[in-house]
């Protein structure tokens, strides 16, 4: 059971996530309180503050309850700041999560960019662990990208007291979308960071396939490989953003045309943008394209999902489990293949070729075991 901060009813808790247009973003300020590390577990990030002193802006918010347990028992702090900060909330090395979830704080720092003596994140200690915790690399040269001031990061991995620490207001929220009040603030992200990828300008393909048969480790889609041969054709130009500077990455989708991507952290840079001109296909790697659709609805002339929940079915992952890393397969690919050749001109769907590639991207997928190669196998032709 989630205990809701201060006196807020379950329903209180919703309606407050479900932001009114005229609403303004708050800051809320909080004197000799202390910050922790975040462990995550069962689905909720637990720790960050202790319940006592957590206020609102400080959770976490989910489309039906936080995210976030403040903690029960407050340790006592092992580090002491004087001056004026900014907390960030959550932080690990994870691309995408960074993205999504890290950065929506920040707004305030536009607004004020001398008041602060840094910036605080809460580590998240269980999540793609370092022996030395730190901020991961990318994290300085995304902040330039957006225009922030180069401040200190601090990433609290024990119990840390600041003297004065401003808790701004979630622009954009996991699963429940923008704040009308955070568009001007994306507005300006967006406006750097084009002048900033300027000398790009021109030399990105306007028409970009984004897949993962170079990340199946994490989680694909088997098949993939076949769309992204066929999208060749209609001129598509395949794109893996690990291989780009974050400066190129943004060009490519500020300047392209047409998207394709495979349900992942690539697209996630349009978390930072306003709008993007190209028009949006993904290939889901899940029944519930929600979080996609949340996102970049709002941003994108039109965005497509190519398969409908009941195509969509998964394989274990390379442990033999279930979870975000595991592999999707469509029951029926034409039906996909049929979404993408009523918006380009595209060879006629070969289905023996694209069962071929299924087996060609399954085989390249890692797996702990040839047992478990051998089981995939046999799920995947139970459809075929």
């Amino acid at each position: 059971m989630i205990n809701y901060p201060l006196l807020y009813s379950k329903a209180d808790y919703m309606l407050s996530n479900m932001q009114a247009p005229s609403r303004k973003l708050t800051v809320q300020t909080c004197r000799k309180t202390c910050v922790y590390p975040y462990r995550f577990d069962q689905g909720k990030f637990i720790g960050g503050f202790c319940a006592e002193q957590v206020v609102d802006n400080a959770r976490m918010p989910g489309a039906l309850e936080p995210r976030d347990v403040p903690l029960a028992v407050a340790s006592p702090p092992r580090h002491h700041y004087e001056g004026r900060y900014l907390y960030a909330g959550p932080l690990w090395n994870h691309f995408g999560h960074v993205l999504v979830d890290c950065i929506h704080r920040l707004w305030a720092v536009l607004e004020n960019p001398d008041r602060y003596v840094g910036i605080v994140f809460s580590n998240v200690q269980n999540l793609r662990p370092s022996d030395t915790p730190r901020v991961p690399s990318f994290v300085p040269a995304l902040f330039d990208l957006m225009g922030l001031p180069s401040l200190p990061t601090i990433l609290v991995d024990e119990a840390s007291l600041f003297e004065t620490l401003d808790v701004p207001q979630l622009g954009s929220v996991y699963k429940i979308g923008l704040s009308p009040a955070y568009e001007p603030y994306l507005q300006r992200y967006q406006e750097t960071i084009s002048q900033k990828t300027s000398l790009f300008k021109g030399k990105t393909p306007a028409r970009i396939f984004y897949g993962r048969s170079h990340a199946l480790r994490d989680g694909g889609v088997i098949g993939s490989t076949f769309f992204e041969k066929m999208l060749a054709h209609a001129g598509f130009s395949s794109c893996i953003p690990e291989e780009l500077s974050l400066r190129f990455q943004f060009a490519h989708v500020l300047q392209a045309e047409e998207i394709v991507f495979e349900e992942g952290s690539s697209i996630h840079i349009t978390e930072l943008l306003l709008s993007v001109a190209a028009n949006v296909r993904m290939l889901p790697r899940r029944p519930n394209p929600h979080v996609f659709r949340k996102a970049l609805d709002p941003r994108c002339p039109s965005f497509f999902v190519l398969a409908k929940g009941e195509n969509v079915a998964l394989l274990p992952d390379r442990n033999g489990k279930m979870s975000p890393a595991s592999l999707t397969f469509y029951k029926d690919g034409r039906t996909v293949y049929a979404g993408l050749e009523q918006a380009f001109n595209l060879p006629t769907f070969d289905q023996k070729l694209y069962h071929t590639t299924e087996l060609e991207d399954l085989r390249s997928a890692p797996a702990k075991n040839a047992a478990l190669t051998q089981s995939r196998n046999l799920i995947l032709q139970t459809y075929r």
